[in-house]
């Protein structure tokens, strides 16, 4: 059983669900606990950045403005296509061994681990993750870039590893039968992490792109609003959740002085990169519909003032 004090630890870790005596607690939250550990993790972020910032850059205007950032042609022609041929072939190897599941059923579905990767379910959309390893050389070298290496550091504050990358094909599910809850707006924690897709192949329109409300990762007063009335309606005892991933109907957008999602179609070889405490969500798109990139996850320690590798 944990003790008190082990759940007060909980307050300077990434944790953002409020179920513990401490972060769950309703007079703590009306106090405004949530909004002190954002504001707190943003002056351990922008710390972290310093030091990186001397060696790589300022971080892109772009980004600092929108929380997104768009970058055509990012790797050279000719090492792009050898990349796009390896993946593409790795992806058709894959499929004939562990031939695409299929699921239906609401919610976040646990990890299928095969040889070489997992599956998983976002309602009836497919997530496949495929090892990037001695298979798929070109691919290994392109995550290693320091190009790529250095827009991590200046984004999220750490070098990105290259364990945390994959390749990832996302096929969409039947929404009818199977809702995919990564369509509904939503920012996914109470701190700046990065999320980036080096897409592979166009990403048109109807295939459902990431959509993202620009400026939304910005922690304005009304945004810290926001976010203390919800960690509020989250702690009362008769809310029926206790999850820190905050859903938004598009209609409060405009009360935080945010404009609508953008979708961000984009020709292959397209890297987007995005602050995921922004608003976003997965475009519709058909059932069968498909997007294939190489895919990281760049969430690091939120109370952290030390660059990470």
């Amino acid at each position: 059983m944990t003790t008190w004090w082990g759940d007060a630890l909980d307050v300077v870790t990434a944790r953002k669900d409020f179920t513990g005596r401490v972060l769950g607690d309703a007079r703590l939250n009306q106090l405004g606990l949530h909004p002190a550990r954002i504001a707190a993790s943003e002056v351990c972020v922008a710390t972290r950045r310093l030091p990186l910032r001397l060696r790589y850059g300022a971080l892109p205007a772009a980004f600092r403005r929108d929380g997104v950032l768009v970058v055509e042609r990012f790797l050279p022609d000719d090492v792009f296509a050898r990349v796009q041929h390896e993946v593409r072939a790795r992806v058709a190897e894959v499929a004939v061994a562990q031939p695409r599941p299929r699921r239906v059923g609401r919610g976040f579905g646990q990890k299928q681990p095969f040889d070489g990767g997992f599956d998983r379910f976002d309602g009836g959309t497919l997530n496949r993750f495929v090892a990037i390893d001695a298979r798929t050389p070109h691919a290994s070298r392109a995550v290693r870039a320091p190009r790529l290496s250095a827009l991590g550091a200046m984004t999220a504050g750490a070098l990105p590893r290259p364990q945390r990358f994959w390749i990832y094909e996302t096929v969409h599910g039947d929404e009818d039968a199977a809702p995919d809850i990564q369509k509904e707006l939503h920012r996914d924690t109470f701190h700046s992490t990065i999320k980036l897709w080096l897409f592979l192949e166009d990403v048109r329109p109807e295939d459902g792109p990431f959509e993202y409300v620009m400026g939304s990762h910005r922690p304005t007063v009304a945004r810290l609003r926001w976010e203390h009335a919800q960690a509020c309606a989250r702690t009362s005892p008769t809310h029926p959740r206790r999850g820190g991933a905050f859903r938004i109907d598009e209609h409060e957008l405009s009360r935080l002085g945010l404009g609508t999602p953008k979708p961000l179609p984009v020709p292959a070889n397209t890297l987007v990169l995005a602050d995921t405490r922004g608003f976003h969500r997965r475009g519709h798109a058909p059932a069968g519909a498909s997007r294939l990139a190489l895919y990281a996850n760049l969430r690091t320690p939120p109370f952290s003032p030390i660059p990470l590798a």
